[in-house]
């Protein structure tokens, strides 16, 4: 044992044990008492609750067991935080402004190897405004029984200095008539022998109404580890991960915002993993996240690939903003290390999605491959009209496009259809094609193409078609080859009202000759 007296402070140190040869086992326990005089408040994280406080009082305890098989050990600490006596009465009882309590226990299991601990911790604080409890306690430094119910009550031990100055150890009642847990934590694990290890924490902090867990297991091949958190305002977040000896890890981050009765609830979830090639000379990495926010949904995949001679990657991303509006985007590419920067060879991208208020849906992609090909593609529907756009080239120097429309009138009935194509390749030939709809009745096309060799052609049709009856067609076609000669022809077939009637023309030329006929039918409208 060991007592010391300072000027601000008094300590008091027992320590005790016992032992038993013929069962070998043995025990004992330890205790440290430490009265500190405070020369006003103190300095710390909890300075606002301790203002005022005069004293501090830390006592230690340990006990342990040893019986040769087993060893456990106890160690709980406890600080108490209090306010001055009255003037006329220093061995009067005194008011704790602050509890802390702390501890550990340890058990080491010999025959196997077999370990589990746990660390913990709580703090208590006075709640304002309430005065020195009358209540008495029977056992020397312990809490009262009526702890459980917010009063606490100690037997304390205090060093204090007489009027002569000499020192004089007193026991005197600390207590509090309300004494709210203001913060506890806990830190539990256990070790086997074959290497599994596992263990769980808790922090809990009752006046920010927060919270902290987690859970881990580790097996010497596997560690995982889980954690999440209860923020005051209800909210929580978490993550938890893992890793493989093999080089394989992966984690998931998680969070989800307090909402109101009958409110959607916001939310979100990352998952993603990593793991080695199967011939080690590279890595695998895949992902996803998801999440809400109000109406607002979106998602999103993706996944890379990567060695030492290049790799490739995907992505996919989609949205709903929970009013009729969606989209969609993939992108992907293929890449070559090449002295020391990445090449893309292949690179793609796509889109489409939905636009409500103009009832319209879309879609866009266009791309690159290692061999020189180009695309693009463009897609859009709406009520009143619809259209799209092709297009392409490769690596020789061919070019193509496609594009068409269609438009509607109020009454959902196609009123123009319109087409063109178009086209090159590297030898110099070259082509273009277009188709105009009106309705059901009136339609026309060109054609028309020429070559490296300085050959072209033409070709013209149209037809236009009355309710009553009476129409027209037509056709002209032309041609020129690489001397310079030209010939072509013409025909047209013009009626009259239930068909009755009409005029039939043609012609053919060749350079400057020319050949013309025409023929008319009973009731001939006029004009034709």
């Amino acid at each position: 044992w060991e007592i010391e007296h300072r000027d601000d402070a008094y300590v008091s140190f027992t320590d005790r044990w016992w032992e038993r040869p013929e069962e070998g086992s043995r025990w004992g326990e330890k205790k440290k008492v430490t009265h500190t005089t405070l020369q006003g408040p103190p300095n710390g994280p909890n300075a606002e609750d301790e203002t005022g406080a005069t004293d501090r009082v830390v006592e230690l305890n340990e006990k342990w067991y040893d019986n040769g098989q087993e060893k456990m050990v106890d160690e709980w600490r406890t600080e108490l935080l209090l306010e001055s006596a009255a003037d006329d009465n220093e061995n009067g009882p005194r008011r704790i402004l602050h509890q802390v309590k702390s501890g550990r226990k340890h058990t080491n299991r010999y025959c196997d190897g077999t370990q589990w601990g746990e660390n913990w911790h709580q703090s208590q604080a006075a709640s304002p405004g309430a005065s020195s409890s009358s209540s008495s306690a029977t056992d020397g430094n312990v809490d009262s029984a009526n702890e459980a119910d917010g009063v606490v009550s100690h037997q304390v031990t205090v060093q204090i200095r007489t009027p002569s100055g000499r020192f004089e150890v007193h026991t005197v009642e600390a207590s509090a008539p309300v004494l709210r847990l203001a913060s506890t934590s806990r830190d539990s694990w256990w070790r086997e022998p074959h290497g599994n290890s596992w263990g769980e924490k808790m922090y809990h902090d009752l006046e920010q109404g927060s919270e902290q867990h987690e859970k881990w297991y580790d097996n010497g091949h596997e560690r995982q580890v889980d954690r999440w958190r209860v923020a005051p305002d209800g909210s929580r977040t978490g993550e938890k991960f893992g890793s493989k000896t093999d080089g394989t890890e992966w984690r998931e981050a998680w969070g989800r915002q307090a909402s109101g009765e009958g409110a959607e609830e916001d939310s979100w979830i990352e998952k993603r993993w990593k793991e080695r090639n199967r011939d080690g000379e590279g890595v695998n990495e895949w992902g996803e996240t998801e999440g809400s926010e109000g109406r607002k949904r979106w998602n999103q995949k993706w996944w890379k690939k990567e060695s030492w001679h290049g790799g490739d990657e995907f992505v996919e991303k989609w949205e709903d903003d929970g009013h009729g509006n969606k989209s969609t985007v993939k992108l992907g590419s293929t890449w070559k290390h090449r002295e020391g920067c990445r090449e893309v060879t292949d690179w793609f991208e796509d889109k489409f999605g939905e636009v409500a208020h103009s009832q319209e849906k879309w879609a866009y992609k266009r791309g690159h491959s290692a061999s020189g090909d180009n695309w693009l593609e463009k897609w859009n529907e709406r009520p009143e009209e619809k259209s799209a756009t092709k297009s392409g080239s490769n690596a020789r120097g061919d070019e193509w496009s496609e594009q068409w429309k269609e438009t509607f009138d109020e009454n959902g009935e196609k009123s123009t259809t319109w087409a063109e194509k178009t086209g090159r390749n590297a030898q110099g030939d070259a082509w273009y094609e277009t188709w105009l709809e009106r309705r059901s009745n009136w339609k026309m096309a060109i054609k028309e193409g020429r070559n490296a060799r300085g050959e072209e052609w033409q070709e013209k049709w149209g037809e236009d078609l009355h309710e009553d009856g009476s129409g027209e067609k037509w056709c002209q076609k032309w041609a020129k080859d690489n001397a310079g000669n030209r010939h072509g022809k013409s025909w047209g077939d013009r009626w009259g009202k239930d068909g009755k009637g009409g005029h039939r023309w043609g012609e053919e030329w060749s350079n400057d000759d020319v050949n013309k006929w025409w023929h008319d039918t009973d009731g001939r409208p006029a004009g034709c």
